[in-house]
Formats: C-alpha cells, sequence, structure tokens
C-alpha cells in the first residue's frame, strides 16, 4: 500500500467529496479489507449501492480489488494508500468540499465517541485525548511538521500491525492485547484566522 495518494485529477476530487464515498472510503481503510457486503452490513446500506461506490473510488485509484472465490463473485477491495493530499496547487476549489467532508466525517465519528463516553472502560476514557496546540511557523516548517507527524503516524501505525500479526500467531498473544481497537487520529494544519 502507499504511503499518500497525491490526488490533482478534478474527478478525483469529486469521487472523495461524496460523503457516502467517504464514510466507506474510511471504513475500509479501518478494516484494511473487506467486502462490499461486510461493509454495506456495517453501514446499514445495500450492497448494490456499496459496490456503485467502491467502482467510482476504483476508477480514481482509490481502491482496488480481486476476486476472492466468495459466491455471487464477491470481489474484496483494499485501499490504494493510507490516505490522501491535494496536489492541485490550489489551483481549483474542489479541495475545499473533500476537506468539508473530510471534517465533518472526523466530526461524525467523535461525535459518536463522546455520546458513548459514559459507557467506556475508566482505562479508555484515561487514554483518550482531545487537544490543539497554535504553532507559529512558515510554510517550509509546516511542511517538515507534517512530515515529522506522518512518520510518526507511520511508525505507530508499524507497532499496530506487528502486533496484529502476533496476536493471529498464538493464543497467549491474544489475551495480551485483548483490549486493542482501531484507534483514529484526526489532525490538521493549517493557518490559524482570528
Amino acid at each position: 500500500m502507499k504511503n499518500l495518494k497525491e490526488i490533482s485529477d478534478v474527478g478525483a476530487f469529486k469521487a472523495l467529496s461524496n460523503p457516502l464515498r467517504m464514510r466507506i472510503y474510511y471504513l475500509l481503510q479501518s478494516r484494511e479489507s473487506a467486502t462490499a457486503v461486510e461493509l454495506a452490513d456495517t453501514l446499514g446500506l445495500d450492497s448494490v449501492l456499496v459496490s456503485y461506490h467502491l467502482r467510482k473510488l476504483e476508477h480514481f485509484d482509490f481502491v482496488t480489488s480481486r476476486s476472492t472465490g466468495l459466491p455471487y463473485r464477491q470481489k474484496l477491495w483494499e485501499p490504494t494508500s493510507r490516505g490522501f493530499i491535494d496536489a492541485s496547487g490550489g489551483t481549483d476549489n474542489l479541495g475545499d468540499s473533500v476537506g468539508q467532508a473530510i471534517v465533518s466525517n472526523d466530526n461524525a465519528h467523535l461525535r459518536t465517541f463522546l455520546e458513548g463516553f459514559d459507557e467506556e472502560t475508566n482505562k479508555w476514557k484515561n487514554a483518550a485525548f482531545i487537544t490543539d496546540h497554535l504553532l507559529t511557523l512558515n510554510a517550509e516548517q509546516m511542511v517538515e511538521f507534517r512530515e515529522e507527524l506522518m512518520a510518526l503516524l507511520d511508525r505507530w501505525k508499524s507497532k499496530s500491525t506487528s502486533t496484529k500479526k502476533q496476536t493471529t500467531n498464538t493464543v497467549e498473544a491474544d489475551a495480551k492485547t485483548d483490549d486493542a481497537r482501531k484507534i483514529l487520529v484526526m489532525a490538521y494544519g493549517f493557518p490559524f484566522i482570528p
């Protein structure tokens, strides 16, 4: 899987700016691979609708599919990168609609977590965090900061993947990482406008 997919194509921006496609894309990211039926079941949607949106995402290389041998010619879908970045150089406003879709999707996940916060164990309540910082950087420093942050996330993603592989090998390892959960890390960096 590629690191970040650079987007500069107008059609790709339009494909991603669809809120349902964005939800499907992020759900697939969280699972790493799934069939349209599995995704549809999770989202409470018809699998034909989910398949349609997956094909649109595949057209712009956000996801890829392969045959599974499962009934009804079900395909296994996988993301082609761990995310994306606007490479249009700010020449159009379509990146704005993608950004708004991302923020809307992230806010929905945060709202869901906060609404269920009381049901979380104390261990998870103490582990979760929300923070923001106001930094003074020039554009070059901001790029450097972003790259460092992405490297940190990659390092933790790698630890997460190796833990997952280890836990599938032994029952004892499963017991040690019983409470491991997918963690959504949201990060935005943009010039502050008071």
